[in-house]
């Protein structure tokens, strides 16, 4: 039986062997090797300076194989964050570029999540470039190497697995062989042992003819004597099991009345809890209520006070314009005065060289006249500028008000 326990579990041994190998090992690194999973999201940060003040507008990219995997520019504190997506451990290029400064660029930067680099902006044109050198390439082909290894070891394995198997097949025949036999022995002893039984019933019917009547008695006493004893310790086992009982009841309630206790005080610490609670939260919602209701007002009166503004911006920018056609109505007017005063100017010198040459007597008295006479209707005219002048000034005022 021994044996053939151990048949069946080294049949089972085999065949989680050879299943364990039915598959090569395939483990990826980097990008050397196949790699059926996304890879992980990235974050870095930058801080972008010159001459140790922040540079805004800055743009940075992370470039692989020429497609932009992340990119960003630089805000007033010249700090930039780029995340690069399913990112797989593989090399990248690192680009910074603004108008006015050199370009700088590092390839071979390898991402890790929460790294922070500073960098410092040159101005001209140009590009300043720096390489990271890793050792990553060779850790990758190492590991490709033991990964290739390993599928090696996987296939002999797997091969040593499919002999075992074919010999475990043998082996399970020669057993189920050996086991058909032994069904075929254990018939034939069982055969044997069912005549055996009978011969000693037999001889046992013949012992209990042959004994005495006295040996007869003796065994029904026997018997009471037993049927007694049996019936006594039934009864005290009954005895012990009643008065057990009635301890464990007695325990059980103990245990149900501490259990109900303790559920009750449970259940009022809960309660109180849950009263608590409810009262915060009742407190909270109240709170929130009234400062819906102070915002909802400050709403309304910031509303209200932007339509004031509003309305005062449109009033002062329509007084604004007012104000500026009515000064230039005024320069208008004014210029128009200015020409008439230049004329009387012109007028005032005629009629004082007019009166030197009466005084000297270097003119008659009739064109004297004339010459006044013309003077004072250049004068007139004058008069009637400075007049419209004048209306049209106080139409002007009535215009705008003033």
């Amino acid at each position: 039986m021994k044996n053939r326990n151990k048949l069946i579990i080294g049949a089972l041994f085999l065949g989680m062997t050879f299943s364990s190998f039915a598959t090569p090992i395939n483990i990826s690194f980097g990008n050397t090797v196949e790699n059926t999973q996304d890879g992980e999201n990235v974050s870095i940060s930058l801080k972008i300076e010159y001459l140790g003040n922040p540079l805004d507008g800055v743009t940075a990219s992370i470039i692989k194989d020429g497609s932009v995997l992340a990119e960003s520019t630089s805000n007033i504190k010249g700090a930039i964050t780029l995340t690069a997506n399913n990112y797989d451990n593989s090399p990248v290029e690192l680009q910074l570029k603004k108008e006015g400064y050199q370009t700088q660029i590092m390839t071979g930067l390898i991402l890790r999540t929460g790294s922070k680099y500073t960098f410092s902006m040159v101005k001209g044109t140009g590009t300043i470039t720096s390489e990271i050198s890793s050792r990553l390439d060779e850790i990758n082909q190492q590991s490709q190497d033991k990964v290739d290894k390993l599928n090696e070891q996987a296939e002999k394995s797997k091969a040593e697995a499919e002999k075992a198997a074919k010999e475990a097949e043998t082996h399970t025949q020669n057993k189920e062989e050996a086991q058909k036999k032994a069904e075929e022995a254990r018939s034939a002893a069982d055969a044997k042992a069912e005549e055996a039984k009978k011969h000693a019933e037999e001889s046992k019917a013949l012992e209990q003819k042959l004994a005495t009547d006295d040996s007869q008695k003796r065994s029904e006493e026997d018997k009471a004597r037993e049927q007694k004893l049996a019936d006594l310790e039934k009864q005290q086992a009954e005895e012990a099991a009643a008065k057990a009982k009635e301890k464990a009841e007695a325990q059980a309630a103990k245990d149900a009345k501490k259990a109900e206790q303790d559920a009750a005080k449970a259940a009022k610490e809960a309660e109180a809890q849950a009263k608590a609670q409810a009262k915060a939260e009742k407190e909270a919602a109240k709170v929130a209520a009234e400062k819906a209701k102070e915002e909802k007002k400050a709403a309304k009166e910031a509303e209200k006070a932007k339509k004031e503004a509003e309305k005062a911006a449109k009033e002062a920018e329509k007084a604004a314009k007012a104000e500026a056609k009515y000064k230039a109505s005024l320069q208008k007017l004014s210029d128009q005065q200015d020409k008439v005063k230049k004329s009387r100017e012109k007028i005032a010198a005629q009629k004082a060289s007019l009166d030197q040459k009466v005084e000297k007597g270097k003119i008659d008295a009739t064109k004297a006249q004339e010459q006044y006479d013309k003077i004072k209707a250049s004068e007139l005219k004058l008069d009637v500028q400075d007049n419209k002048i004048q209306q049209s000034l106080i139409k002007l005022k009535q215009k705008y008000k003033k």
